[in-house]
C-alpha cells in the first residue's frame, strides 16, 4: 500500500506519545490490521511501523520526482524537492535513526549537485561536507565534495576528498560490486585529473589552500567561524567604509535591499562583503523572500498563510504545510520553506509528523537539528518562482509518452504523483509517475465497453475512483491495499446510454449521458434525481460550489449547442447560455466563473455574477473540436482534435471576444503539436500537463 501520512498523522499533546485512541484510528484509516495487538506496545510498534514505512515510501516518491527535474535540468525545482525530502527524513529520524541517516546523505550529495549547476557554490559545499559527514560510505558524497570544493578554488582540499572517496570505494568493495566499484573509480580519477589540470594551469602545483580560481571567494569565507576577521584590506575597507547606506540599521536596509530589482540585487552583492552577508542571510524576513514575495504577491499571501498556521499550531511537521509537494504549488513553496525553519531551529526540540487540516500532526521526540538542512533558501524559490512563469509561457520543457493501454485514452485525471486513465479497451489504470512508463500500479477491471466518464478523489489521502463506460454503469472503485486490480465496490444502473462525464463530491455522485440525462447519486448506490437536461447527448459537466453573488448548483452542456445551470434541489433550470455553434463537451466552473469549449473550436469564459452575462474568449481556439479544458485563476489550457495543447493568459481577455484573426496569438501563452496525436481530455498541476490521446498514449508534459 501506499498511505499519505501526511495528511493522516495524528496530533498528540506536546511531550505525549500519541493516545490509543488517535493510534487506532490512524492504522484503521490506513487499513492496516491491529486485531492481534493485546499490548499497548505492540499498538505503538505496530504504528510506529507503519509510519516509518509510509515515511519511507514519500522520501523515495520525492528523490525520484527531484531526480527527474534534475535530469530535466530543472535544477530550482529540484533543490525544493530534495529540501522536502530531507525533512521527511530527518522526522524519521525518530522511529528510525538508522533508516533515516541511510536516507539524508545521497539526498544531501544530490542537493549539493543540485545547488552546483545552480551556480550557488556555498550551499553545494555545506550540503556536500554534510553529505560526508552522514553518510561517510557513500562514494558520491566524496565526489560531490570534491566537486564543490573545486567550484570555490579550494583546489588542495578538492584533491584530498577525490582521494577520501577513493579510499571509501576501495573499503566498500564487495564481491559482486566490480561494475558499480569501476564506475565509481572511474568517475573519481576524471574529477581528480580535471582538478589537477585546473592546478596545473594556474601554476599551483596543487599547493595551497584555494590558491587557484575564485579561491578567494567571499561568500565561501563569510559561512565559516572567524570569517571577518580573513578579508583581504581592500575587502573590509569596502564593508566598513564611510558608504551612508552601510551605516542604516539592518532591518532599514534589508527593506531598501527588498525594494531593488534582482539584477540590481545581485550586484549589490558583489560590492561589498558586509551587503553579501547581509543577502546571504535566509528565512522568512530576509531581503530575498521580500523580493521573491514582491514579484508574485498571491505566492506572498499564501506564505503568510503557511506561516501564520504555523505558528498557531505550534511545532508543525518537517514537512507540513507541504501536501501540495508532488504538485509544486506555491503553497508548498512557502510551506516547506517554514516548516523546514521549524526544522532547522537553533533549539532543536521536537518535530511533528504532519497532519490534515481537521486532525492535525502527531509530534515525536527529535534531537536538536541546527544545520538548517530542511530550510529552504528563498533565492531558489525566487528562482523557481520565475522559472514557473516561464515555463507555462513557452510550453514543455520535456515530453514522456505512457503507452500501456490498448485503445484510445479518453479520460485523465491528476493527483500529484498518481495518474488515473480510462481508456477504450474497458480498463482503468492507476500510474505512479515518479516511476515513468513501469509505473501502473493498478489496473481495475469490470467495464465491458470503453469508459468514458472518469474521477477521482481529490483529497490527498483517498482511494476512491469512480467511472462510467459505454456499457451505461458507473462503478466506484476502491484501490487500497497492496493488489493490483482493486476493489469494485458498488455499481449503478440506471442510465440508458453509454456515460460521458462524472462528477462527485462528499454527499453525491454526477453523470451525464448519450440518453440526455443528468442523474444525481448518493453513494450508497440510490439515485436521487434525474432531469432531462439537453435534446441528444448530455455532455460536459461541472459541480459550481457556492459563491458570493452565485447559488450552488450543476452546471451541463448538451449536444444541443446549450450550456445550462441546474438547482438540483428543485430539478429546475435557472439559466441557459447560448453561445456555442458546436456539441458542448467541456464545462468548468471554478467559484462564479464558467469556461465552456465545444466541437466547433470555441472556448468562453463567463462571469455569472454579473448581470449582462458578458462572454469573453477566442471564437477560434483550436480547428478541431476541444475535447480537454482546465483553468484556475490565472490561466486556461486546452487540447484539441487538431492535435494541439494551448495555454491561455485569462487577463489578455479583458471582456473581449475574439474573432478568428491574428488576436488569437495575443492571448496564447503557448502552443505546440506534441507527436501530432489527437488529443481528448487533460489534467494539469503546477509543473506538468497531462492529456490523453485516441492514438492511446498518454502525453506528459513537463513544464518545470
Amino acid at each position: 500500500f501506499f498511505f499519505n501520512w501526511r495528511h493522516e498523522r495524528p496530533m498528540a499533546s506536546h511531550g505525549q506519545a500519541p493516545s490509543i485512541k488517535t493510534m487506532r484510528a490512524a492504522l484503521r484509516a490506513a487499513k492496516i490490521d491491529f486485531s492481534d495487538c493485546f499490548e499497548l506496545e505492540e499498538l505503538t510498534a505496530r504504528f510506529h511501523s507503519a509510519m516509518a514505512m509510509n515515511a519511507v515510501n514519500s522520501v523515495e516518491t520525492l528523490r525520484l520526482k527531484a531526480n527527474g527535474a534534475f535530469k530535466r535540468t530543472s535544477y530550482e525545482l529540484a533543490v525544493r524537492l530534495y529540501t522536502l525530502a530531507i525533512a521527511e527524513a530527518e522526522a524519521l529520524r525518530a522511529c528510525d535513526p538508522a533508516r533515516s541517516a541511510e536516507l539524508i546523505g545521497p539526498l544531501l550529495s544530490n542537493r549539493s549537485a543540485a545547488y552546483r549547476a545552480l551556480r550557488m557554490p556555498t550551499q553545494a559545499l555545506a550540503d556536500a561536507r554534510e553529505a560526508v559527514k552522514r553518510a561517510p560510505g557513500f562514494i558520491k558524497g566524496h565526489v560531490r565534495l570534491a566537486q564543490a570544493l573545486a567550484a570555490v578554488g579550494y583546489s588542495a582540499e578538492a584533491l584530498e576528498a577525490a582521494d577520501a572517496g577513493a579510499l571509501s570505494a576501495m573499503s566498500a568493495y564487495a564481491p559482486g560490486d566490480e561494475g558499480r566499484c569501476a564506475k565509481e573509480a572511474e568517475e573519481i580519477l576524471r574529477l581528480r585529473s580535471s582538478i589537477s589540470g585546473s592546478m596545473e594551469a594556474a601554476g599551483t602545483g596543487g599547493s595551497g589552500r584555494g590558491s587557484s580560481g575564485p579561491a578567494n571567494d567571499i561568500s565561501v569565507r563569510l559561512s565559516q567561524p572567524g570569517a571577518s576577521e580573513g578579508l583581504e584590506e581592500g575587502e573590509q575597507s569596502s564593508s566598513v567604509g564611510g558608504a551612508l547606506l552601510l551605516r542604516m540599521p539592518e532591518d532599514a536596509l534589508t527593506t531598501i535591499l527588498g525594494l531593488l530589482a534582482v539584477t540590481d540585487l545581485a550586484c549589490a552583492m558583489r560590492t561589498c562583503s558586509a551587503l553579501l552577508r547581509l543577502t546571504s542571510a535566509n528565512g522568512m524576513d530576509s531581503v530575498w523572500h521580500r523580493v521573491c514575495t514582491r514579484d508574485f504577491p498571491e505566492f506572498s499571501q499564501q506564505a503568510m498563510d503557511a506561516a501564520s498556521a504555523f505558528d498557531a499550531g505550534g511545532c508543525r511537521a518537517a514537512t507540513g504545510a507541504i501536501a501540495a509537494a508532488g504538485q509544486g504549488s506555491a503553497a508548498s513553496l512557502s510551506g516547506g520553506a517554514r516548516a523546514g525553519q521549524a526544522v532547522s531551529g537553533a533549539g532543536g526540540g521536537r518535530a511533528s509528523l504532519p497532519g490534515s487540516s481537521s486532525g492535525g500532526a502527531a509530534e515525536v521526540p527529535m534531537a536538536p537539528f541546527g544545520t538548517g538542512l530542511g530550510l529552504l533558501d528563498w533565492r531558489v524559490a525566487l528562482r523557481e518562482r520565475r522559472a514557473h512563469a516561464e515555463g507555462w509561457s513557452t510550453g514543455a520543457r520535456a515530453t514522456t509518452w505512457l503507452q500501456r493501454h490498448n485503445g484510445p485514452v479518453y479520460g485523465v485525471r491528476l493527483r500529484g504523483e498518481m495518474l488515473v486513465s480510462s481508456s477504450d479497451d474497458a480498463t482503468i489504470k492507476v500510474w505512479d509517475l515518479s516511476r515513468g512508463s513501469s509505473g501502473v500500479t493498478h489496473t481495475l477491471t469490470g467495464h465491458t465497453h470503453g469508459i468514458l466518464g472518469l474521477w477521482l478523489d481529490p483529497n490527498h489521502n483517498a482511494t476512491t475512483i469512480v467511472s462510467g463506460g459505454f456499457d451505461s454503469m458507473i462503478r466506484i472503485w476502491d484501490i487500497a491495499g497492496d493488489g493490483p486490480s482493486g476493489r469494485c465496490v458498488r455499481s449503478l444502473a440506471g442510465h440508458a446510454g453509454p456515460i460521458v462525464s462524472i462528477e462527485a463530491d462528499r454527499d453525491r455522485i454526477l453523470s451525464t449521458s448519450f440518453d440526455g440525462t443528468l442523474r444525481v447519486w448518493q453513494w450508497d448506490g440510490i439515485q436521487a434525481l434525474t432531469i432531462d437536461a439537453h435534446e441528444g447527448h448530455s455532455s460536459g459537466l461541472a459541480i459550481m460550489h457556492e459563491s458570493v453573488g452565485v447559488a450552488a448548483g450543476v452546471v451541463t452542456g448538451g449536444h444541443d449547442g446549450l450550456v445550462k445551470r441546474w438547482d438540483v434541489t428543485t430539478s429546475s433550470c435557472v439559466e441557459t447560455l447560448d453561445v456555442h455553434q458546436g456539441q458542448v463537451w467541456c464545462v468548468r466552473a471554478r467559484g462564479p466563473v464558467l469556461m465552456t469549449a465545444a466541437t466547433d473550436g470555441a472556448m468562453y469564459i463567463s462571469d455569472l455574477r454579473a448581470s449582462s452575462r458578458p462572454v469573453m474568449g477566442v471564437v477560434a481556439a483550436h480547428e478541431d473540436a476541444v475535447a480537454g479544458l482546465q483553468f484556475d485563476d490565472f490561466k486556461a489550457v486546452t487540447s484539441s482534435f487538431d492535435s494541439t495543447i494551448r495555454i491561455w493568459e485569462l487577463r489578455t481577455f479583458r471582456g473581449r471576444r475574439v474573432e478568428p484573426s491574428a488576436d488569437v496569438q495575443h492571448v496564447t501563452i503557448a502552443s505546440w503539436t506534441p507527436g501530432g496525436a489527437r488529443h481528448t481530455r487533460l489534467a494539469y498541476d503546477e509543473t506538468r500537463i497531462v492529456s490523453g490521446s485516441l492514438g492511446g498514449g498518454i502525453l506528459v508534459a513537463d513544464i518545470l
